[in-house]
């Protein structure tokens, strides 16, 4: 009997330890259940922390490509803008140049104005001098005429007289005809 409770005992004792064994694998098995269970909440979580992360990835990769066609369309912008700025860079230059064109042709126009005004100055100051010449010798013309005339006159009348005294009828009346021209001319002086 000893042997046999040793035996038993022996058998109890490992059956107490199998079940102590068992026990530990049950929870070791409820631990892994709940370990599994933890595991499987969290791969869930993580499934759609994915897919969020996901849709947050395209939402991304859309804006970026919004992104690069805004940064297209902004550098075909500055490129249209710049040749722009170059074309309205030439044509300031052309307006600047026109303008220093026409200052130049203003100038020369002032220029010109001032010798025309200097020409019809002097041109006038002549037709004045002239003026007064040609006024100036037709008095003295008109006295030189007078004068010419008087002496004209005395003379006719000089001739006339000595007609009459002493040639005959038809030169008395030419002397006659003389007469009566000159006392018109004797008024004038």
């Amino acid at each position: 009997m000893t042997a046999e409770k040793t035996r038993l005992s022996e058998e109890l004792k490992q059956a107490l330890e199998h079940t102590i064994e068992l026990k530990e694998q049950v929870d070791a098995a409820l631990g892994a259940d709940q370990m599994v269970s933890v595991l499987t909440q969290k791969n869930l979580e993580l499934e759609e922390a994915v897919e969020k992360l996901t849709e947050e990835r395209n939402d991304l990769e859309s804006l970026c490509e919004m992104n690069d066609e805004l940064l297209e369309g902004e550098r075909e912008r500055q490129l249209e803008l710049a040749e722009q700025v170059d074309l309205a860079r030439g044509q300031m230059r052309e307006l600047v140049r026109q303008l220093e064109a026409s200052r130049e042709t203003v100038a020369d126009y002032e220029q010109t104005i001032s010798k025309f005004r200097e020409v019809v100055t002097q041109l006038q100051t002549q037709n004045t001098q002239l003026g007064q010449a040609l006024a100036d010798a037709r008095r003295s013309a008109s006295s030189a005429s007078l004068a010419a005339m008087a002496a004209d006159q005395s003379a006719t009348a000089a001739e006339a007289s000595a007609l009459m005294l002493g040639n005959p009828a038809g030169k008395q009346m030419e002397a006659q005809t003389v007469a009566k021209v000159m006392p018109p001319f004797s008024r004038l002086n």
